[in-house]
């Protein structure tokens, strides 16, 4: 076992070399949602909204797929500590087929249905008449979204981090560029507006996919090429996925409905304050990214520990990355509330729409302190084994607490927008303390391969013949 000095410099390397990229990679994936909103601006408020509203379902269809993938990457951790080929290969055909699955469906309603999903966040017609023009062509991006993020697990898996993040930096070039042509209908192309976004949405996805499977293939990584092993997968192996996954997708999709609630309330605020919501979601999307992808890569070092048998190198690699993302995030949000008013002048918001922006977004700063460092806690979970406690860590608090907060004080008492915005992170202290109480017991350790199996039934055998001995 490493030592304590060892595991530090190692982690930190790891880190700079490896967690940052992936976080910065995700962050590049987001930045089309920003330039959209930027870009659609001097479209007018109501385009901003409606936009805003979008992406709030692409946020549902998110939280429906990332239950796979939270599966896969435990998974996919764990099999690259182990050195397993065949586990990796199996993960990814399944992982991808059980989203695409996902993808399928969200796109047909985006397509097909479009006014009626814009009906769902908001009763503004305007709104509706603006978002259901933009969601109609977002829905074909779905499923090249999903196929995205799943090689990418792969990648991020056997850290390759250098291809992903090419690939998303190429595609916010390319959705920057086709954004100019059609939206403003540039070089002989129709004006747009919102659709021109969107299409340009779609055709950035395509760019990304491309490049992704390109430089996997250039450079020798032959994982996700491997098809007789990537669709070799047995009842066993489906059956133990499930069994892991399954808490974590419930997981995703109540925290999704919880979302959407949360946000249908928001919905039905004033005008203005849609509008400040839909630039905040924008910016706010910014932070998640990044420490999204922070938290993937680093919780996998802690997978790739306890799938190696390395059990006590796990735990303390657990502990010092709570602390390193601690202190990133805070860093962060510094940076952002000292610059929030550029970025939000340049949302073409009104006085009153940019004074409850910026108040949401110091509250936010707050809430986010706790917020990341549970979601954080829970994904190291996740990679460890364990996938039943935060699952019902986020679904009991956000049920219990925050979802009737939010409609008794947005849609009955009709208090100011911003005490009900902040209603929505009421559970997260309660949540910290609870987590943390569970992650010092190291029942979280689980693994699924036959080294770590061995090490934790190793590592009983000792502590019972300590115990004996003292």
């Amino acid at each position: 076992m490493a030592t304590e000095k060892e595991l530090h410099k190692s982690l930190l390397f790891d880190m700079f070399k490896i967690a940052m990229p992936v976080a910065m990679q995700s962050l590049l994936s987001v930045t089309a949602s920003m330039v959209d909103t930027m870009m659609i601006a001097p479209l007018g408020e109501l385009s901003v909204g409606a936009v805003g509203m979008c992406s709030q379902f692409a946020n549902i269809f998110f939280h429906c797929y990332w239950g796979f993938v939270g599966g896969g990457i435990m998974f996919l951790s764990q099999y690259k500590g182990a050195e397993d080929e065949d586990g990796i290969c199996r993960t990814y055909g399944l992982m991808t087929g059980l989203m695409m699955a996902v993808a399928l469906i969200f796109g047909g309603f985006a397509v097909f249905a479009p006014y009626g999903v814009m009906r769902v966040y908001t009763d503004k017609t305007a709104i509706c008449e603006i978002g259901a023009k933009y969601i109609a062509i977002m829905g074909y991006a779905f499923p090249l979204q999903v196929m995205t993020i799943a090689v990418s697990a792969v990648l991020r898996s056997c850290k390759k981090v250098r291809i992903p993040l090419f690939a998303a930096i190429v595609s916010v070039v390319s959705n920057v560029v086709f954004n100019y042509i059609l939206i403003n209908g540039k070089f002989g192309f129709p004006e747009m507006g919102v659709r021109g976004a969107a299409t340009a949405t779609v055709i950035s996805g395509g760019v990304n996919l491309i490049i992704l499977l390109m430089c996997a293939k250039f450079t020798g990584f032959n994982y996700i090429y491997k098809f007789k092993k990537i669709f070799s997968i047995k009842y066993g192996f489906f059956k133990l996925y499930l069994k892991k996954s399954l808490p974590i997708i419930a997981n995703e999709i109540f925290a999704g409905v919880g979302f959407l609630v949360c946000n249908t309330v928001m919905g039905r605020q004033s005008e203005p304050t849609i509008a400040a919501f839909a630039v905040f979601s924008a910016t706010s999307g910014f932070v998640i990214a990044f420490f999204t992808g922070l938290t993937n890569a680093s919780a996998v070092f802690v997978g790739n520990a306890v799938g190696a048998g390395k059990v006590k190198d796990a735990m303390s690699i657990a502990k010092r990355v709570l602390i390193y993302c601690c202190f990133t995030i805070l860093t962060v949000m510094s940076i952002i509330c000292i610059f929030h008013p550029f970025i939000f002048r340049a949302m073409g918001l009104s006085e009153e729409s940019f004074t409850l922006c910026r108040g949401m977004i110091f509250i936010y700063a707050v809430a986010i302190m706790f917020r990341t460092e549970n979601w954080l806690t829970v994904d190291i979970f996740r990679v460890g084994g364990e996938t039943t406690v935060g699952a019902i860590a986020d679904t009991v608090f956000m049920y219990v607490i925050v979802l009737p907060l939010m409609c008794i004080l947005g849609i009955y008492l009709r208090v100011h927008p911003l005490i009900v915005f902040a209603a929505q992170y009421a559970d997260e202290p309660i949540k910290f303390t609870f987590l943390r109480i569970y992650f010092g017991t190291g029942k979280w350790i689980k693994p699924i391969t036959k080294q770590g199996k061995e090490a934790i039934k190793g590592l009983s055998l000792n502590e019972e013949m300590t115990a004996e001995e003292s």
